[in-house]
């Protein structure tokens, strides 16, 4: 159950990033907490300003959610996070993605609001 859940979670995330019609907002850069690396924000859904963007990406990057293990391992890529204002957010390798206003076990189907997070070169 929890598989499926992370498979959808990043198959939402790829196409509504992927989707031309969507129209992204750029919220310009920040530093990661912790590395300093620069993080681009991006608002790829919904109608949240950059000021909650940059609220939702700080609680993540503060280390302020929940954390859940999806599946059996520790890895980082098998874990998620789910924060106050229900958000749930996934790291991967070029960055992360949060999403809110989704059904399914850890909201993340059809969600209503996306925030996308890549690091700058």
């Amino acid at each position: 159950m929890y598989r499926f859940a992370l498979t959808a979670f990043i198959v939402c995330a790829g196409l509504i990033t992927a989707t031309p019609a969507v129209a992204e907002r750029a919220c310009g850069s920040a530093r990661e907490g912790g590395h300093g690396q620069p993080v681009h924000v991006t608002i790829a859904l919904g109608g949240l300003s950059c000021a909650q963007a940059r609220a939702a990406v700080g609680n993540l990057r503060a280390g302020h959610g929940v954390e859940h293990h999806i599946g059996r391992g520790a890895s980082f890529a098998e874990k998620s996070w789910t924060f106050s204002g229900g958000w749930t957010c996934k790291w991967g390798t070029g960055g992360f993605v949060c999403v809110r206003g989704g059904s399914g076990p850890l909201r993340v189907n059809k969600p209503k609001e996306v925030i996308d997070g890549s690091y700058l070169p």
